[in-house]
């Protein structure tokens, strides 16, 4: 954050926004989009607290604790009503918990697998992002997430690309089937160009 202030790359950010632009934030960009980021242990550095970006309303703070976990969830673009939507895949690794600043019923972003649905529904006055859901959806053109390879998701790339009035066709793959693929690619190499057998033998010793 510091560094997009020392740029001006944040005022850079904000003006966009205001200008219409899409603007989506990932983990460490969920954070710097909200108003502020707390600090007490200085685990990013000697700043206990400092203003983000202030496009969405929410403050983090930082904790030692790092979240790494798998995630099975339904990309419901702020509406609980789109729960039965397709299950998408994604990953979390970030220190820090963010909430909502503003009383109300906020958006999420996605709602994970195992939450019952009827529960976020309920949900109001509720300041803490609940554990059952993840991210902040301001409009189609700017949320943000704590879920990696969101974008992997052809469910999601739709509902951002539907925006931009342009043309586009989208693979018939899944990105996830497109990088197994891949893989599958890189292994057949390496097995016909390297004595496998002998290299396992050499881990073993």
């Amino acid at each position: 954050m510091l560094f997009l202030k020392q740029t001006g790359l944040d005022s850079a950010i904000r003006e966009l926004f205001a200008e219409g632009k899409q603007i989506y934030g990932i983990c460490g960009g969920y954070q710097i989009l909200g108003r502020r980021i707390f600090d007490p242990q200085s685990i990013e550095g000697e700043e206990r607290e400092c203003e983000g970006i202030g496009i969405l309303p929410v403050e983090t703070i930082m904790e030692s604790e790092k979240q790494t976990v798998r995630r099975e969830f339904r990309f419901i673009g702020g509406d609980a009503q789109n729960g039965e939507s397709e299950i998408c895949m994604g990953y979390e690794i970030h220190m820090g918990k963010t909430t909502v600043c503003d009383k109300g019923i906020f958006k999420p972003v996605a709602l994970f697998n195992n939450s019952d649905q009827s529960s976020l529904l309920s949900l109001t006055d509720q300041s803490a992002i609940p554990a059952l859901s993840d991210g902040y959806y301001h409009s189609q053109r700017c949320f943000v997430t704590y879920l990696h390879g969101i974008f992997d998701n052809k469910i999601v790339l739709e509902h951002i690309l539907s925006i931009t009035k342009k043309p586009y066709t989208l693979p018939s793959k899944s990105i996830a089937e497109l990088r197994e693929q891949e893989f599958d690619k890189l292994a057949k190499v390496v097995r016909e160009n390297v004595d496998l057998e002998q290299l396992y033998k050499i881990l073993e010793q």
